[in-house]
């Protein structure tokens, strides 16, 4: 059974923050900012632009590259860490403005590593026989839990939606494999916190995160490839969560793939959490660097810990 992507709809907020906007905030400055992470702007949702909006908007681009009706979804996913209500759910708020009558509708929340989350789930779905489209969504308006006076953090986030249209015989993109992983014991290291009255924001221990993040991303390469019989040089890109070129670069240099191989777009959008990888597929399919026939590998890393890593056949 073939199971993959058959659409793919991306959102980005209509406002650009770059490093010299926020270094009229916080005492940094452009050159501090991109000489350690990579990272030139992000995009800021305002207005009506929340987790609900941007995740619709992605959900009706993916549809209509998928060339399909909103009823032909049979199954909702969406994952995030900043949906405006407890409960009903992003999903099911999606599900009722694309008017879908009475169908399974839930959020997760594995933060950096949801892409390959709702990937596996969706799969999981799909093959056992309880839905045939799986309307997979990732949607983050992080500006809502960023301490805008913490220039260690509030450089690094943006807001944006991605989703996409998971089946069986897809038309755009198989998943030879999905493996999905994780630890509480690094919980400390990147989590949100409440001090006070204040509502809670993201704290993170950077270089902890960024040495575990290396490590991780490095593993979950080699064993989704082992897991679906291929090798490092069988990979023709690698497009992993962008949360920072530093560390994107490292795990490249890690498995011995050329940087003219793995693709980062992390400077125009800063680290969109469970978002990235989709701004990232399809930045790279604009531009004309993913093309037919590649066989590319997308590892994850998020707040949790949670972890894991997709292989796609294009």
């Amino acid at each position: 059974m073939s199971i993959g992507i058959s659409g793919l709809g991306i959102y980005a907020p209509k406002k650009i923050v770059t490093n010299d906007d926020l270094s009229k905030l916080v005492d940094t400055n452009d050159e501090w900012i991109y000489s350690r992470t990579g990272i030139r702007q992000r995009h800021v949702a305002e207005g009506e632009e929340d987790t609900l909006y941007m995740a619709l908007e992605a959900s009706k681009v993916a549809i209509q590259d998928a060339n399909i009706n909103p009823q032909d979804i049979d199954f909702i996913i969406c994952s995030t860490v900043t949906r405006e209500y407890a409960f009903p759910s992003v999903a099911a708020l999606v599900q009722k403005a694309l008017e879908i009558p009475s169908i399974p509708a839930f959020d997760m929340g594995p933060a950096c590593g949801g892409f390959a989350y709702v990937l596996a789930t969706a799969e999981s779905y799909v093959k056992s026989g309880l839905a045939k489209k799986v309307l997979c969504i990732c949607s983050e308006k992080l500006s809502d839990i960023i301490d805008w006076t913490d220039r260690n953090t509030c450089v690094l986030f943006g807001d944006a939606a991605g989703a996409v249209i998971i089946e069986e015989n897809p038309s755009q993109a198989t998943i030879l494999k999905t493996i999905i992983g994780g630890d509480g014991a690094y919980g400390e290291l990147l989590r949100m916190e409440k001090i006070g009255d204040k509502p809670p924001v993201v704290r993170m221990d950077g270089m902890g995160v960024f040495k575990s993040a290396i490590r991780i991303m490095d593993e979950q390469v080699r064993e989704v490839c082992a897991s679906a019989g291929k090798t490092i040089e069988d990979i023709d890109l690698l497009v992993p969560h962008q949360a920072n070129a530093r560390i994107m670069s490292a795990v490249a240099e890690r498995l011995g793939i050329p940087v003219e191989k793995t693709y980062m777009n992390v400077a125009h959008y800063g680290n969109t959490s469970s978002v990235s990888v989709l701004l990232a597929l399809a930045d790279a399919k604009k531009e004309g660097i993913l093309k037919e026939g590649m066989l590319v590998a997308c590892p994850v890393l998020g707040a949790g810990f949670t972890w894991g890593a997709s292989l796609l056949q294009y």
